[in-house]
């Protein structure tokens, strides 16, 4: 019988496993940076990695909805500064650069690498104001984190459902012959 407990709770912690690491994953992928271009801002990076500038083309910022052309006007000038005035290197957009939610619809237009540090966003356009948010790649989160923990809690699930089964008729059997003895 307690084999059977432990074995549920097993499989219960494998089932809730792959959510749980992919809120995770997606919680880490908030945005670093909310901004209304043009213009400049600092922004400050917690950790190394590839961090991407997306154009919220529709959104809702301070509750008012914004629906942008997806192309950014002819002549945008977009530079990210390091804490020297250095600018970095524009990484390109990934091949799977949209995102779309009920209240945003955005467009990846480059990455770059970074390290712990202070930023600086500058945004020279021509035309309306326009949302630009700053985000991790989550890319490689997804398949560091998410992809192992599902094959792991897959074989865990399908051992410890073993084990339940298996413990299930060792009980049912058991209890049989306890009856046919009495």
């Amino acid at each position: 019988m307690k084999r059977l407990v432990i074995s549920c709770i097993i499989f219960l912690i494998a089932l809730i496993a792959p959510p749980i690491a992919t809120l995770m994953v997606f919680y880490q992928s908030a945005p670093i940076l909310k901004f209304m271009a043009p213009g400049e801002a600092e922004f400050h990076i917690k950790s190394s990695g590839v961090y991407f500038l997306w154009n919220d083309y529709i959104s809702t910022p301070e509750q008012q909805r914004l629906e942008l052309p997806e192309q950014m006007p002819e002549n945008t000038t977009i530079t990210i500064m390091n804490s020297n005035g250095t600018a970095l290197e524009q990484l390109p957009p990934s091949s799977d650069s949209a995102l779309q939610s009920t209240d945003v619809s955005s467009k990846e237009l480059f990455g770059f690498q970074a390290s712990p540090g202070i930023y600086k966003l500058k945004v020279d356009l021509k035309g309306e104001q326009r949302p630009l948010t700053i985000r991790p790649d989550v890319r490689k989160r997804i398949t560091s984190i998410i992809v192992p923990v599902t094959i792991v809690s897959i074989i865990i699930g399908i051992f410890s459902f073993c084990i339940v089964c298996w413990s299930s008729y060792n009980i049912i059997k058991t209890r049989q012959s306890q009856r046919l003895s009495v």
